[in-house]
């Protein structure tokens, strides 16, 4: 669906469903998104029936692949709205392997690009915790300007835009 130079992005799909039930359950990814816990595999499956239509359900679940097809995290799309144009991001490397490489840089900015052409989304927006100094990096280096503060789950995090 999205190429990047090191990176391909698809919509998850039901083949990806262990793989992504792993990652909703590891409680390292919970501190930095609203999961509220652990989610059953039937859980998974219904919210892959829905995480692959932005216009219709409002949010998009691409998986990203590395340059030889494997996993090696996630890009959320979510809180659309079409009036507006908006959506919130945002991107998980699972594998702490994994990260440094630059598939994060690349699939948002693949993502961004995308989007900059078919014009559904002129507005991108997320939410990162202070202390999260590697997604404030990536978020600055994709172009995305701090719009302030928030506290979120009870801690201060910033608030990014980007325009498209």
């Amino acid at each position: 669906m999205i190429s990047g130079e090191k990176t391909f992005l698809r919509p998850v799909t039901q083949a990806d469903l262990h793989v992504v039930h792993g990652w909703e359950n590891d409680p390292e990814f919970w501190n930095v998104s609203e999961t509220p816990g652990p989610f059953s595999e039937q859980e998974i499956l219904d919210f892959i029936a829905t995480a692959g239509n932005l216009e219709k359900y409002g949010q998009l679940r691409l998986v990203i692949l590395d340059d030889k097809q494997n996993l090696v995290g996630e890009l959320d799309l979510f809180n659309y709205d079409q009036a507006s144009r908006s959506a919130g991001v945002g991107i998980m490397i699972a594998n702490e392997n994994e990260r440094k490489k630059g598939y994060a840089a690349d699939a948002l900015t693949a993502t961004i690009q995308h989007y900059q052409k078919e014009k559904s989304i002129a507005l991108l927006h997320c939410l990162i915790y202070n202390d999260n100094i590697a997604s404030i990096s990536l978020f600055r280096k994709c172009g995305f300007e701090k719009q302030g503060h928030k506290i979120f789950k009870g801690k201060d995090a910033i608030q990014f835009i980007r325009h498209l």
